[in-house]
């Protein structure tokens, strides 16, 4: 079951989650990774938590990643790589600045 947690230290039940049984998930759409589509109408089973041949939920616990962690570090060095470079241009570019005001104050 789902709780909701109020401010006033109040709970109240909200529902639970349902889990899916797919007759057939061979069938089932990849459309990115971790989300499936169903678009050839399979039958479809709904079932509480730790029903019979189904996994569960369990609170509190960490889901095993499905991320290829190679990937993301080497996405994430990119990322950190384009940073700096455009932590580069606006040092330059307040440097060149500063250069032009002391240049112009020179003259004047």
């Amino acid at each position: 079951m789902v709780q909701i947690a109020y401010s006033n230290s109040k709970t109240q039940a909200a529902g639970a989650v349902a889990m899916a049984n797919f007759q057939n998930p061979q069938k089932l759409q990849l459309i990115k990774t971790g989300l499936y589509a169903n678009p050839n109408g399979e039958q479809v089973q709904y079932f509480a938590n730790g029903a019979t041949g189904l996994g569960t939920l369990e609170p509190g616990q960490l889901e095993t990643s499905n991320v290829n962690l190679s990937n993301e570090f080497g996405d994430l060095i990119l990322i950190e790589r384009g940073y700096q470079a455009c932590s580069e241009v606006v040092s330059i570019a307040n440097d060149l600045i500063q250069t032009l005001f002391g240049i112009r104050g020179q003259g004047g």
